[in-house]
């Protein structure tokens, strides 16, 4: 991982105490940088003043005839008679201010005048233990403002997202309840207390929704259920009838629709009686979804000779409407195993993005690649199998959910590749490739 996507995904609370304690160690390292060479230009401005003023002075005794007297740690040496003389180590000296190591570490001063030369000489040594001295201080003095802004930036984090984990706290404790609990209030009114309440409002609108989706399913599948009882006992009759071989024939793909229906009326009704069992509150998984799946469409595939697999690639974060899910899982592996012949594979696979349903019915006509998620459509061959209506529902229900559906022709059959989760690593396929017509 890159610094800026390591930097990117640091927590609020890491980027509280970062940003501080990075103030903080700034302006620390600035005050302490500014002292250092301040002190360093202070240090060789004054001592330079003092030995240009000294050697001024001792040079104006010398020409008076004088005798020049220095302390213990400085020395005065010059070419002209009755000085101490000027030692070789000092003969490269260069005029004016400067710092030499002759054996040990001095200032100098060089004065050339009148074809003599003037050298003062300063040991530095009781300067320099002051100088470190000086800079242990400083530097002491940045790595306690960096603790300290490290210490502050932790309180501050505790204190600014004490709120914000109490918030998370009961966001969570209400995404995991089957019914609506208002959030309880913050003490202050402040920004947080704002989410607080937006977090209240969607999740009573989530509820609202998810209520009325249950509630809506159930009644429309229960009012479904008597028609088709009515048309299928209408059907039974007609059957029994005199009827040519066309009208047997055609009663009986009737009642093959009818009982179609009927299971799809039962498996609304089944998905709704789940949702009211493991509570609106927590919606499906993929994971749960496909062991439901599982058990409703093992004994079909049994009775068709087709080898039905579920299979977990990666596991599929994230909860799901049961119904929209339920709708779009089921009219997938029902076309599957409408189309795969006696003999074939059905496999179900649950990815990290989503799931794949695949097949081994032998793909898809191209010239049906465009029209598969449309209304009503039953491909151009004329061996399509239902009313061209499954994949279209699948399709509405994917836009509606923000969810993509895209199909390919796989060697052997066809794959629809369903994806719940969208991340940048994902790219959403277009509802409109080669495919089977709706069955």
């Amino acid at each position: 991982m890159s610094i800026r996507q390591r930097l990117r995904s640091l927590t609020l609370g890491e980027r509280i105490v970062g940003s501080l304690f990075g103030l903080t160690v700034a302006m620390a390292g600035f005050y302490t940088l500014t002292l250092h060479y301040g002190f360093a230009w202070t240090e060789h401005t004054l001592v330079a003043d003092l030995m240009k003023s000294q050697i001024e002075a001792d040079i104006r005794i010398l020409e008076k005839g004088g005798r020049v007297e220095t302390s213990d740690d400085m020395s005065f040496f010059s070419t002209r008679e009755g000085s101490q003389p000027l030692p070789t180590v000092f003969e490269s000296l260069p005029p004016g201010f400067s710092e030499t190591d002759a054996g040990s570490f001095y200032f100098a001063w060089r004065e050339d005048r009148g074809g003599e030369t003037y050298v003062l000489v300063k040991d530095k040594e009781a300067f320099a233990k002051q100088e470190t001295a000086w800079h242990v201080l400083v530097y002491l003095s940045g790595l306690l403002a960096g603790l300290t802004g490290l210490i502050a930036g932790g309180a501050l984090y505790r204190r600014i997202m004490a709120p914000v984990s109490r918030l998370a706290d009961e966001v969570t404790a209400a995404g995991l309840s089957d019914t609506y609990r208002p959030l309880e209030p913050l003490p202050k009114r402040d920004d947080v207390t704002r989410l607080a309440e937006c977090c209240d409002r969607t999740l009573l609108r989530l509820y609202s929704a998810l209520e009325r989706e249950k509630a809506f399913t159930g009644d429309v599948s229960h009012e479904l259920r008597t028609p088709l009882t009515t048309i299928s006992g209408s059907l039974e009759l007609l059957a029994d009838s005199s009827l040519t071989d066309r009208q047997r024939r055609q009663v009986a793909r009737a009642q093959r629709a009818v009982d179609d229906m009927s299971q799809l009326v039962e498996d609304f009704l089944q998905f709704s009686r789940d949702a009211a069992d493991t509570g609106l509150g927590s919606p499906d998984t993929a994971a749960d979804m496909l062991l439901r799946m599982k058990e409703i469409w093992l004994p079909e595939a049994e009775r068709k000779g087709v080898t039905l697999t579920f299979r977990r690639e990666a596991p599929c974060r994230g909860c799901f409407s049961p119904v929209l899910l339920a709708t779009v899982v089921n009219n997938l592996i029902r076309n599957a195993l409408a189309y795969t012949p006696q003999g074939g594979i059905v496999t179900v696979t649950e990815k990290s993005s989503g799931l794949t349903v695949e097949d081994t019915a032998g793909g898809i006509a191209p010239e049906d690649a465009a029209h598969i998620f449309e209304s009503w459509y039953r491909g151009s061959t004329g061996k399509t199998k239902g009313y061209g209506l499954g994949l279209s529902i699948v399709a509405r229900v994917c836009r509606r959910c923000k969810w993509t559906i895209g199909h390919a022709n796989t060697e052997l059959g066809s794959r629809f590749d369903v994806t719940l989760v969208t991340s940048s690593a994902d790219s959403a396929a277009d509802p409109a490739p080669a495919g089977k017509a709706a069955g």
